[in-house]
């Protein structure tokens, strides 16, 4: 998934390829969106076109890609084979992240019957966050589109931008949320839902 971010990314962007591990998923963000005429469904399909033909050729002569097309369907497919959830495909305005998943104790599952959400410390041992139902919102939105404005959560949960910038503020103090990139073109990064 990393020599696909590298080969596909656009290098007229100045950002670099991120990639952030996280207790539940890896996240891999590749600067440049999807070519014209490639859709998520087609990329799983095996459908690709080559942004940067030199560097894949290089790439699959040190046998770090095999064939054009053939990543994605073999990631889908081992996800499949090892019982992990399909991996999440998100295109945002000139950038492209694929969200590979973890199989994860019963955690998610008691935190459902709670207020809380597990945080890790340093150690990797759980510590539960109270989390209210504004903040569960607010983060619940920025899943589902992490590249979303204050204005934008405001209108989409009837929540005042007051109110999205105080919870948002505690949000990040907690831990929970984490702004990546730059100001105009960042995103916003759910650590522990």
């Amino acid at each position: 998934m990393i020599a696909n971010a590298l080969v596909h990314r656009n290098y007229l962007e100045p950002e670099s390829v991120q990639i952030a591990l996280f207790s539940d998923r890896l996240e891999v963000t590749s600067p440049g969106s999807l070519m014209r005429g490639v859709t998520h469904e087609k990329m799983k399909e095996g459908f690709s076109k080559i942004r940067n033909r030199a560097l894949a050729n290089a790439f699959a002569y040190m046998n770090l890609i095999e064939k054009w097309g053939s990543g994605f369907p073999r990631i889908f497919r081992d996800c499949r084979n090892y019982g992990l959830q399909e991996p999440e495909i998100i295109d945002f305005d000139g950038d492209l992240r694929v969200n590979l998943y973890r199989i994860t104790d019963q955690t998610s599952d008691q935190t459902k019957k709670t207020d809380q959400t597990p945080k890790t410390d340093q150690t990797g041992t759980n510590m539960p966050v109270k989390l209210n139902e504004k903040e569960r919102v607010i983060l619940s939105y920025l899943q589902k589109k992490p590249d979303g404005t204050q204005h934008e959560i405001a209108e989409a949960t009837s929540l005042s931008l007051s109110t999205i910038k105080y919870y948002m503020k505690k949000l990040q103090e907690k831990g929970c949320l984490q702004r990546m990139g730059t100001h105009r073109k960042g995103y916003w990064v759910v650590r522990f839902n």
